[in-house]
């Protein structure tokens, strides 16, 4: 009987993980089959871990979203609307129910979570070669702007900082699959740099710079500190060489006009240049417009009838949070996250493996800073990929 159930919960895995990563299957795959899929998978895993603290407060406030949706009387599938506010954590508890999943069933059949992860690769294969079909030869501006598209296959922003992630879990499996890493590295450095969307491409560096940090020995550690210090000393010059190098890549015919405005702004903002940032100020108004409503909601935030645009700024994952849980809710985020990431820590005995649980928590925390973190595919890269890649 358990077999059975087992086999039936892999073979919904199969699916959400499709939903996730593979763009074509997302497309034509219907949601309410998805989500249907989704709460059947919860349920399931409820079944097995109902003494679990951790999934019991998530099950919780995943309840709690959901009620002060319906009491609110605000059911509108805008950006700003609250139903995807509960949408984002009931992605957290599908990734999280499927972790403890994968977590059990490691032990049980471990060739079959090797296939989950030839899925997850092949798809993201499909995907990358699907997305550089469309920008190479419709409109480099497609990624950027995949919401007003109905393109099948196409990827989007989700996709392009999932990349980052998935790059940090290709670079915590054995040495023997070095020359995957490099492949992936490769392409997903193109796609995401073709794909104008500067914020995966400052996410992406980061991957990449962890990663070689992490790497280090305490020797190598040592003077990279010794780095950092000689870098904060000569700043002033080494600012000067960066403005140089942004201008000659500013006129770079390898980006199109979006990322080169963005590239000027970084320019003129190391320059002192408040003048002409692009849309970096209208990012900074956006926060301010979170915090604003969190001060106006300190305790529970804002009360879900009055979300809308103008009082959520959407750009920015933490502050938004505040302006929506206020500090209580977002106390609970806090412990909630921060107890999933010990679990994570405390399942695996790999030193790499454990940085590369490190490094995906760094860049999904600096992620909430530059925008919406809460995705999907971001969400399955950390809880199925990072921990459970071999």
């Amino acid at each position: 009987m358990a077999i059975k159930k087992n086999d039936i919960l892999y073979f919904l895995l199969i699916l959400l993980i499709l939903s996730q990563f593979c763009y074509p299957f997302r497309d034509i795959f219907p949601k309410a089959l998805t989500l249907f899929c989704g709460i059947i998978f919860i349920f399931s895993i409820f079944l097995y871990e109902h003494r679990n603290k951790t999934f019991l407060l998530l099950v919780g406030f995943n309840i709690f979203i959901f009620l002060r949706i319906i009491f609110s009387g605000n059911y509108s599938f805008n950006y700003f609307a609250p139903i995807n506010i509960g949408i984002r954590f009931f992605l957290l508890l599908e990734g999280y129910s499927i972790y403890l999943f994968l977590k059990r069933y490691q032990n049980i059949n471990r060739k079959r979570i090797k296939y989950l992860m030839s899925i997850i690769k092949i798809s993201l294969i499909i995907d990358i070669l699907i997305s550089f079909y469309y920008i190479n030869f419709l409109s480099p501006t497609l990624i950027r702007n995949a919401s007003r598209y109905k393109l099948l296959g196409l990827g989007d922003f989700e996709l392009m900082y999932a990349l980052s992630f998935c790059l940090v879990a290709f670079w915590a499996v054995k040495e023997k699959k070095k020359m995957f890493f490099m492949i992936t590295f490769i392409f997903f450095g193109l796609i995401i740099l073709k794909s104008n969307i500067v914020t995966s491409c400052v996410i992406y560096i980061l991957a990449i710079l962890l990663c070689i940090v992490f790497n280090f020995e305490k020797k190598q550690k040592f003077i990279l500190l010794n780095i950092g210090i000689l870098f904060l000393l000569f700043f002033q010059i080494i600012k000067k060489i960066l403005v140089e190098i942004l201008k000659e890549l500013s006129q770079s015919d390898f980006f199109y006009f979006a990322m080169k405005k963005k590239i000027i702004a970084v320019s003129n903002l190391l320059q002192g240049d408040f003048s002409n940032i692009d849309t970096l100020n209208l990012r900074y108004k956006l926060i301010l417009r979170s915090l604003n409503t969190f001060k106006e909601n300190l305790l529970l935030g804002v009360n879900y009838k009055e979300v809308r645009a103008g009082v959520i700024g959407g750009h920015a994952g933490w502050f938004d949070l505040l302006a929506q849980f206020g500090i209580f809710g977002c106390f609970i985020i806090i412990i909630l996250l921060y107890k999933i990431y010990k679990e994570q820590l405390d399942g695996v005995r790999s030193i790499k493996r454990k940085n590369a649980i490190k490094i995906g928590w760094l860049l999904f925390i600096i992620l909430g800073f530059l925008n919406p973190h809460l995705m999907g595919a971001v969400i399955y890269s950390m809880f199925i990929l990072i921990p459970f890649i071999f």
